[in-house]
């Protein structure tokens, strides 16, 4: 017998729905609270599919809008919505994504290297 070694990245997803843009289940779950209700667009947080979306087929970039920031009770979230709900910055992606990771087994160095990450990142968006 032969044995290989392999370096294996552990990576901790999140799930998200594309009938409402939330996040922890998909668009066919029990879960999802607008279900019965029009979908939400990712880009502009329109009532309609996010792949019928006018506005990212013209790439109108700046009528991009997180429906999740947008309807969000927090101030610091709701200040600048201005990302695609699947924006991997997005308040609500980073809060599923520490989540999910706090759920995996021996993730806390992979989880604290992630916060950092993001700070990194924030702050470079927020000087462009």
């Amino acid at each position: 017998k032969q044995w290989y070694q392999r370096r294996v990245a552990i990576t901790a997803g999140v799930i998200q729905c594309y009938h409402c843009q939330g996040f922890g289940h998909t668009s066919g779950s029990i879960y999802c609270k607008s279900k019965d209700s029009d979908p939400t667009c990712f880009y502009c947080a329109g009532s309609h599919k996010s792949k019928d979306c006018i506005k990212k087929k013209e790439k109108q970039t700046g009528d991009i809008r997180c429906t999740n920031c947008s309807h969000s009770k927090n101030r610091s979230e709701k200040s600048d919505p201005r990302h695609k709900a699947s924006d991997t910055l997005c308040p609500f992606y980073v809060r599923e994504k520490l989540w999910v990771m706090s759920r995996t087994h021996s993730s806390s160095d992979a989880k604290n290297s992630y916060q950092i990450r993001v700070k990194e990142l924030m702050t470079k968006r927020t000087k462009t």
